[in-house]
């Protein structure tokens, strides 16, 4: 998580004289969000190293999306209208995140789930807007829905650029 103390590892094999160490770590670079790689160097009883490439993502803390978007069940929405998507960041000591500077937005298509449990979007917005920092961590995005998504389910993607969708389930009505 951004900002928490991390390490990756990484196995070691070697099938002549065998391994010094069996696993091996290195320090992970957390300081900033999205995917990274650490070098990890492994030596055999011989004394030959090798060294590879380790990957791996910095995420930040994510309750989920806040009211009006309710996680967990499909939100249901008038196509056409404007979305209000809000959330929180934080990293891994619960101090918010105050620098998000871009997020995108897609949505994928799917059957619509018939026994899911249903609640309606209680608040909507005027019209789409950018990427709004309210302070404190907490950010917003009026995301303006087609007309066209009338009679369909939705699974609406957050990007926050750090290499995980966040994903909310949406049915939209006429």
């Amino acid at each position: 998580m951004l900002g928490q103390t991390g390490q990756v590892s990484a196995t070691v094999a070697d099938a002549m004289s065998g391994p010094a160490a069996p696993l091996v770590t290195a320090e992970a670079d957390t300081s900033s969000e999205g995917s990274a790689a650490a070098p990890v160097t492994g030596a055999d009883l011989a004394g030959r190293t090798a060294t590879a490439s380790c990957d791996y993502q910095v995420l930040y803390g994510f309750t989920g999306f806040q009211a009006p978007v309710d996680n967990g069940v499909v939100n249901v929405a008038k196509a056409g209208t404007a979305i209000p998507l809000k959330w929180r960041l934080t990293d891994h000591a619960g101090n918010p995140v105050l620098d998000l500077a871009s997020v995108r937005i897609t949505s994928a298509g799917h059957t619509c789930d018939g026994g899911a449990s249903e609640d309606a979007i209680e608040e909507v917005a005027a019209g789409a807007s950018g990427l709004q920092n309210l302070g404190d961590g907490d950010y917003q995005l009026n995301w303006k829905s087609p007309k066209t998504y009338a009679g369909t389910c939705r699974t609406l993607q957050l990007d926050l650029g750090e290499g995980l969708l966040r994903t909310a389930e949406l049915r939209f009505k006429t």
